[in-house]
């Protein structure tokens, strides 16, 4: 049988064995080790929640989850499990990065982008809507790229994204969208292709 401390140092930093061992100390604190060893998913979920609920922040409860994770694996490696809990947990919230609003643009450099002077005269119109889908709509740069004219409805003033993922949506198009639009359709887009 390996010892639990010995498998971690094989695979991980001294800082990290250290900080695994004591998440693994935690979790038999709170469910029993001998409950902590045959834990389902649920029990693992409950837990992940329980330090959520706790206030902790998102690089904590991934490092403690890491090292739970790791610990499971050590008790499969040793048979003492037959399954591993956490092995369908994936924790996508931890993964998103916090938004660093300093490097957001203000509204009059957003209105600069918008109003910028563009290199060729045929483009002005797209360029200006395709600035004003990311301003406005949010859009990202695929669903900018998967856009057709067939999308916006000029009658209901909206745009559909269709997105594979079943979170397509109906956006509202602002008045200065809705004139720069039929003028490209009606004058640019025609001499374009």
């Amino acid at each position: 049988m390996i010892e639990l401390k010995d498998y971690l140092n094989s695979k991980f930093t001294p800082s990290s064995v250290k900080r695994y061992l004591y998440a693994i100390e935690k979790l038999h604190l709170f469910f029993g080790e001998s409950n902590a060893i045959h834990a389902r998913y649920s029990d693992v979920i409950f837990y992940i929640n329980a330090l959520r609920h706790k206030g902790f922040r998102n690089e904590y409860v991934q490092t403690e989850f890491y090292g739970i994770k790791n610990y499971y694996k050590w008790l499969l490696l040793n048979n003492i499990r037959v399954d591993d809990p956490t092995i369908n947990i994936r924790l996508n919230d931890l993964n998103k990065r916090d938004i660093q609003f300093q490097n957001l643009f203000t509204p009059d450099e957003l209105s600069l982008l918008l109003n910028r002077k563009n290199r060729y005269d045929l483009l002005k119109w797209r360029d200006y809507l395709a600035i004003s889908f990311y301003i406005y709509q949010g859009l990202t740069t695929g669903e900018l790229a998967s856009l057709t004219i067939h999308d916006v409805s000029l009658a209901k003033e909206v745009v559909y994204i269709f997105d594979s993922f079943n979170c397509s949506r109906l956006l509202k198009l602002y008045p200065n969208q809705v004139a720069a639009y039929k003028r490209y359709i009606t004058f640019d887009r025609p001499f374009s292709h």
